[in-house]
């Protein structure tokens, strides 16, 4: 992996405001390891994170999204921003309330996604992080989900599958008979090699959430 500290201007400077310890713990250490010039500012308490950004001016925001909708950022304070946890798809533009980021990365990617994430995302010569939210986003480009092998529509119907949508809904949403749906289902069910109806409800679910992006990943493979 190229060192992300040799690609830009020292320090490169980082706040992590993750609150779950085990998470904020294992992401201090891994950037401690592949970006050792790296300056992490931790924020402990979501109530210190505004006045963080104000003193350190940091090139980039780890957070969760739920910190996001709670700490109102001042648009001037604002950083680039990647959220860690569960949501879309990394392809997929990502919805926050107020604030626009690069990108979420789920909790179902590996180490190299993630490391990639920051590379992308500090070395961004976007001047300002309302660019982030751009269909031109060269982040989202490189993080594109793993292909399923899926077609158009059975990629539509998989992930209305996934949002939690029942076949009579897909259908009407679509201009489908409920017949048709289920065909597409059965479809996407032996193509993604899943044993049940159970199984691919299950997978949706997690793909679309970020948390899985093989079938694989449902058996520990």
């Amino acid at each position: 992996m190229t060192c992300l500290s040799c690609q830009l201007p020292a320090p490169a400077r980082i706040a992590l405001a993750v609150q779950r310890p085990l998470l904020r713990r294992g992401l201090l250490a891994w950037l401690g390891e592949r970006y050792p010039r790296a300056e992490v500012e931790v924020v402990g308490e979501i109530t210190q994170l505004v006045p963080t950004l104000q003193q350190r001016r940091p090139l980039l925001l780890l957070t969760e999204p739920w910190v996001l909708n709670r700490v109102p950022i001042p648009a001037a304070l604002l950083p680039r921003v990647l959220l860690l946890g569960p949501g879309t798809q990394v392809g997929s533009p990502p919805r926050t309330e107020r604030v626009p980021v690069c990108a979420q990365i789920g909790e179902g990617l590996d180490e190299s996604a993630l490391g990639v994430a920051l590379e992308q995302a500090i070395g961004c010569e976007r001047p300002h992080a309302t660019h982030c939210a751009s269909d031109a986003c060269e982040l989202r480009t490189r993080l594109q989900p793993a292909a399923l092998g899926l077609s158009a529509r059975e990629l539509e119907v998989f992930q209305r599958l996934g949002a939690g949508e029942a076949p009579r809904e897909i259908a009407a949403a679509l201009g489908l008979s409920v017949k048709t749906v289920e065909h597409y289902r059965a479809q996407i069910k032996d193509k993604l090699a899943l044993r049940d109806s159970r199984e691919l409800l299950e997978f949706a679910v997690l793909w679309l959430r970020g948390l899985a992006s093989r079938p694989s990943q449902l058996r520990g493979q």
